[in-house]
């Protein structure tokens, strides 16, 4: 297996497809096309009949983290983590801890809710609070560039 990806429209060939329940869209409507895009394996919460290795899960939002930290070979433990949580001021305090982060000699990278670093690269976020499997590859992605915190 060679990727990981919880987004059907992402899968290249050798990935493995998880089928994940959203608010909108179930991830098992899109089995059929992750397979046909050359998903190697499925992992699912439900039957499904696929030509394809299939892994069912008492729930696939629960086992995605776990599935994806072990992909990517737990980045977070090579990383210090600092999370911001509550209502107003995350981005403000955020770079706050960054600078500091910074003026202590070390690499910083930052997944916030307007943009997202890694190392010497910068790009807006998607999404406030990314999944399980977008999380753990931009952790991943840090560890690969140096990034300490």
């Amino acid at each position: 297996m060679v990727g990981i990806t919880d987004d059907s429209r992402a899968v290249r060939r050798g990935w493995a497809f998880l089928a994940t329940r959203g608010t909108r869209r179930d991830g098992h409507a899109f089995v059929d096309a992750a397979v046909a895009a050359g998903a190697s394996a499925v992992v699912v919460d439900r039957p499904v009949e696929v030509d394809v290795p299939r892994l069912q899960v008492p729930s696939v939002r629960a086992a995605a983290g776990p599935l994806a930290a072990e992909f990517f070979d737990h980045p977070s433990r090579h990383l210090s983590i600092v999370g911001v949580t509550g209502t107003n001021g995350k981005t403000t305090t955020c770079e706050l801890v960054r600078a500091c982060i910074d003026e202590a000699g070390w690499t910083s990278g930052l997944i916030g809710t307007i943009e997202t670093r890694v190392g010497a690269w910068s790009g807006p976020s998607r999404l406030t609070t990314p999944g399980a499997v977008e999380l753990q590859r931009t952790l991943s992605a840090m560890v690969d560039s140096g990034v300490d915190a």
